[in-house]
């Protein structure tokens, strides 16, 4: 990915295509990488729930029920739902505080925002496959859950260090933490859905942002 977007056709065409187009070939190509991924993970044998590619448990509980008779544990899904729900606004304070658009530039990215939720979900999504189902159920098996969770945190934190939002030692930081979440969720919940939630809401809030900026 990183060489085709870097030569000169793909640059030319990039700049001409305009943003929606632009980062409908992005994330085109980002879910090739998925393919491919998931085409290897086949031909090793795998099934689909040894990659996480599945809906999970999402009644499981997160911990093991303690407590009166009768008491209704946390499951991974009802955490899913509630952490997503935190983390875009969070997102928001982060990401878009200082750079709150004016009523004008907000009415004249609106049309863009169906499209920018789309990008936000396909791009959790091969994220989701690429830097945590692809690794964790291979990693486990020789290191454990927790160093498997710390590995693919790092992966991720690394990756975001050159075009993040934020980018830099910060974007390391904060991406490896959240990669480390969104590991916990998946060997959790022993699926894709609610990691994918909790990173489609964060991006939901960034994509959004971008799709402004593009407008402005």
């Amino acid at each position: 990915m990183s060489w085709l977007r870097g030569t000169t056709a793909y640059r030319e065409w990039e700049e001409q295509a305009g943003w929606m187009t632009a980062m409908a070939g992005y994330q085109a190509l980002k879910l090739v990488v998925v393919l491919i991924l998931v085409a290897v993970l086949w031909l090793l044998g795998r099934r689909r729930k040894d990659f996480f590619f599945t809906r999970g448990e999402l009644s499981t509980p997160v911990s093991p029920v303690r407590g009166k008779k009768g008491q209704h544990p946390l499951t991974w899904g009802s955490l899913g739902l509630i952490l997503g729900l935190c983390i875009a606004p969070l997102t928001l304070l982060f990401f878009g505080l200082g750079n709150l658009p004016t009523a004008a530039t907000l009415a004249k990215a609106l049309p863009y925002f169906p499209a920018a939720l789309l990008f936000a979900a396909t791009n959790a999504f091969a994220e989701e496959a690429q830097f945590r189902a692809s690794l964790l159920g291979e990693v486990r098996r020789f290191m454990g859950d927790e160093q498997a969770i710390w590995l693919t945190a790092a992966f991720f934190g690394f990756a975001h260090y050159f075009g993040g939002a934020p980018s830099g030692i910060p974007g390391v930081l904060i991406a490896g933490l959240l990669g480390a979440l969104f590991a916990k969720a998946m060997l959790g919940s022993k699926g894709i859905v609610v990691p994918w939630f909790i990173h489609f809401c964060q991006n939901a809030v960034i994509y959004a942002f971008w799709a402004i900026g593009a407008v402005a």
